[in-house]
């Protein structure tokens, strides 16, 4: 078992510049999930919470800019977030455990059942989020660009410094959510979030959808090509999602079997369509 023995806490950009790349360190905000554990197999830890940039949020005309440093309770309290996100954060996280669990922490348990419905949401917005890498250079990824990454292996690329999360603003575009659970406030077993844009002819231009609970690795992006292009009814709903089975290689494990998280997949994306129609 380790545990940290030295604490920073820098202040300014450029005293986290010359501490971000040190040896056996973790860089942390708030830690309402990683205080938890019993072993922290890191020598330094080092806390963002002193740098005030990273606590701003910003409305912007499309959604919101957010520090890292925010916490998840923060987050659902801003104004005018749409209600699909403020439910994927406040129906299975308990509050004292989004009160001290950041942004940027949420990131770093992409497979961590409490945090799929936020985590899928995001995706299915296909939100936006930047990154200092331990090389001290600075990255951009969208969440399905940031996928792939995690997907081929390559952890995060760095510690995030803000999440830009556009939201649905206009009648053409809606995100919706569903889940299934063994209690009401339960941490999902499968849960999936769908963004859609329609034309004026209620056409699909765009269909994009996120499933937790399927993979060992997370959220996972789900493609409907026979959706797009279509008129957006339940109908052409039921039909796209016969597609979704073939697309996940789901988990076995002492919560539900594989068949039984791959017949939810499909159900979930089904409801999660219809909550947009």
């Amino acid at each position: 078992m380790a545990n940290p023995q030295t604490y920073l806490r820098p202040s300014t950009f450029d005293e986290l510049l010359a501490v971000i790349g040190l040896p056996g360190s973790l860089v942390l905000a708030g830690g309402g999930l990683t205080s938890g554990t019993l072993d922290i197999p890191y020598q330094t830890i080092i806390d963002l919470q002193g740098i005030d940039e990273l606590h701003e949020t910003e409305a912007t005309a499309q959604g919101f800019r957010i520090g890292s440093t925010v916490t998840l309770n923060e987050v659902a309290a801003l104004p005018n977030l749409h209600p699909t996100l403020c439910e994927a954060i406040t129906r299975a996280i308990p509050l004292n455990v989004r009160n001290n669990l950041s942004v940027m922490e949420s990131f770093m348990y992409p497979d961590h059942p409490m945090l799929s419905e936020w985590l899928a949401a995001l995706a299915a917005l296909d939100a936006g989020t930047h990154w200092l890498t331990p090389q001290r250079d600075r990255q951009s990824f969208k969440m399905s660009e940031l996928l792939m990454h995690e997907e081929a292996g390559s952890g995060l690329p760095g510690t995030l410094m803000q999440l830009d999360l556009r939201q649905p603003v206009t009648s053409n575009e809606a995100l919706g959510a569903a889940h299934v659970a063994r209690t009401p406030a339960d941490e999902p077993l499968v849960n999936a979030a769908a963004y859609v844009v329609i034309d004026d002819d209620t056409r699909v231009e765009l269909c994009r959808v996120a499933v937790g609970g399927v993979d060992y690795t997370g959220v996972v992006l789900i493609d409907l090509p026979s959706l797009v292009g279509q008129p957006f009814d339940a109908p052409n709903i039921a039909s796209a999602v016969k597609h979704v089975a073939v697309q996940v290689d789901p988990v076995d494990d002492w919560r539900a079997s594989a068949d039984y998280r791959r017949e939810m997949a499909r159900v979930c994306v089904q409801r999660a369509l219809l909550a947009c129609l």
